[in-house]
């Protein structure tokens, strides 16, 4: 058995049966079991067994919560500021007379980091594992190959 559906506007029966086959077809059915489209009208296949697993399976895909994407992880201020104390003892860009603060900005500047003042302030501490960790992990796959190859030689350096 078909049933019929008569557009409003007939220029619209194209965009329709595509927004009816999204939904459908998410539902894992395809078009043409479903929607047929002659003489400017859509018409909808009226098998009730299939219009009833058709509404089971949109249901059950309306109510999903949508998957939310990985929020990617900021660098916090004691690791951007141990990223510039790197920065200067792997001699990368050395820091010259200018103050800690100049230096950072700098840095972050060209590293395309944000700087705050709290940066300025973790600049001279003494590293941790958990920041040195942080600053491989989260920052150092972002910088190009000279410059993780510069700072991954200075921590072995150090590690000895």
């Amino acid at each position: 058995m078909v049933g019929c559906l008569r557009i409003v506007n007939e220029r619209n029966a194209p965009a329709v049966a595509a927004g009816y086959g999204n939904i459908y077809s998410l539902a894992g059915y395809s078009i043409p079991e479903i929607i047929v489209i002659e003489n400017n009208q859509v018409k909808v296949n009226v098998n009730t067994q299939l219009l009833h697993e058709l509404l089971t399976d949109i249901k059950e895909i309306a109510t999903r919560k949508p998957i939310d994407p990985p929020k990617e992880k900021k660098p916090v201020a004691p690791v951007i500021g141990l990223f510039c104390q790197l920065v200067n003892d792997a001699e990368i860009l050395k820091r010259g007379s200018e103050t800690v603060a100049i230096y950072c900005q700098q840095v972050c500047e060209k590293f395309g980091l944000t700087y705050t003042d709290r940066v300025r302030q973790c600049y001279p501490d003494k590293p941790t594992k958990e920041y040195t960790q942080a600053v491989i992990n989260l920052l150092l796959p972002k910088q190009d190959a000279e410059v993780r190859n510069k700072i991954n030689k200075y921590l072995e350096s150090k590690k000895k």
